[in-house]
Formats: C-alpha cells, sequence, structure tokens
C-alpha cells in the first residue's frame, strides 16, 4: 500500500515538472532509472529527508528541491549535468560530494544550508574554479576539498 506522504515517479517517465507535484505534501520521494531530469521547482518546500538521484538523472532544474528544510542525505549520481540556481538552497545539508560529471552549478544552488565540507572531484571542470569563486554556489564558511587522482 502506498503511503500518503510517498510520491513515487513511474518507471517510464523522463521529466518531472512542478505540475505534477503542486498542492501534495511529500516526506518519501521514489525516483526510477529512466528519470532524466527534474524541472524547476517540482519539489520546492516539501518534506524530503533524504535523495538518492538515479543514474539516469542529468538535469536538476532552478529551486528544484529549494526550502525542502528536513533534506539532510543528499547522493548524487554520476552522470549528473546540471545543478540549477539554487536547487538545494535553504535544505539542511552538512556535506555534499559533487560527482566529477557535474559541469554546471547555479548560483546559491546550496546556500543557506549548515554546510562545513563540499568535495569535488579533482578532474571535475567545477575544480578549475577557485574557492572564492565557488562561495557563490556553497556559502562562504565551507571547507572545499578536492579528490586527487589514485592510482593503484
Amino acid at each position: 500500500m502506498k503511503n500518503k506522504d510517498t510520491f513515487i515517479i513511474s518507471k517510464n517517465k523522463k521529466v518531472i515538472t512542478s505540475k505534477e507535484t503542486e498542492n501534495k505534501q511529500i516526506k518519501n520521494l521514489i525516483m526510477y532509472e529512466g528519470l532524466e531530469k527534474i524541472g524547476n521547482g517540482t519539489f520546492k518546500g516539501q518534506k524530503l529527508e533524504k535523495l538518492k538521484t538515479p543514474n539516469s538523472l542529468r538535469v536538476i532544474g532552478a529551486y528544484a528541491f529549494h526550502e525542502n528544510a528536513l533534506l539532510s542525505n543528499l547522493e548524487l549520481n554520476e552522470g549528473l549535468f546540471w545543478i540549477g540556481a539554487s536547487a538545494f538552497e535553504g535544505c539542511n545539508l552538512s556535506s555534499i560530494t559533487i560527482p566529477k560529471s557535474v559541469n554546471i552549478i547555479g548560483n546559491y544552488a546550496f546556500s543557506n544550508n549548515p554546510l562545513e565540507e563540499v568535495t569535488i572531484d579533482h578532474y571535475s571542470t567545477i575544480s578549475l574554479l577557485y574557492d572564492y569563486e565557488l562561495y557563490d554556489f556553497f556559502g562562504s564558511k565551507v571547507k572545499i576539498k578536492r579528490k586527487e587522482l589514485v592510482k593503484k
């Protein structure tokens, strides 16, 4: 039986938009492989506590998870390319890892979070930015940790 606070994105869905989630109270989100884009503002102001994106996801739109004040556990997939402006602004994230596939992060994407550490893959194009430039994305008090290539 489906919990009324659970929102399931069907397996054949490639894009989800805010029109499909408006007037809903969502605490749990189930996303299947095949989803490629989460539109602007789709889960804005919901009650999510954790989020793991499917490997097929390429784009997270602006304000997609804005003001999910309980969201403290975020696992972004390798293959994700775009994180929109203010996508995770106003959540409860203390640390995040940006996958090396991410090429674009919109302004304030992770601002107003209690972030202590952001890990960026050494070979990501995002890693080419200076730390002071990254403050627009994460906030001024965060420690930027860059992964180095490990030879086996």
